[in-house]
């Protein structure tokens, strides 16, 4: 996986404030976090696909474990397993362009979040 995705998606926590300075924050998170949990649903998807070298299995499988980590300390991790275990089953949010492009720049997203 790309070091500096993992960075990036590392210094989520500091993207956000220590204690949240009203609703508007809290739902933020809430929205970053079902979306990264969505991403870590189509990651894993990707991981399971039976027509692709052990290789591209381990990246996916560690860009979805990325992808959970982040969303649960956005938020916590059972509203991040419960999101990603909802968007596997509704098929929603699980768009690999968009994930790529939410893992690639996940500062921009929660501030797409926090202006909505």
């Amino acid at each position: 996986m790309n070091r500096a995705i993992v960075a990036a998606l590392l210094c989520v926590p500091a993207l956000l404030p220590a204690a949240a300075s009203g609703g508007d924050d809290i739902q933020a998170r809430k929205n970053f976090g079902k979306e990264l949990a969505a991403c870590a649903g189509y990651y894993s998807l990707l991981a399971r696909q039976q027509n692709i070298d052990a290789s591209a299995k381990q990246d996916f499988a560690k860009k979805s474990n990325t992808a959970i980590d982040a969303a649960a300390r956005v938020t916590d991790r059972q509203f991040a397993l419960t999101r990603e275990q909802e968007a596997l089953a509704s098929g929603e949010g699980l768009n690999g362009p968009h994930c790529d492009e939410v893992m690639a720049h996940p500062q921009e997203r929660f501030a797409y979040w926090r202006g909505k």
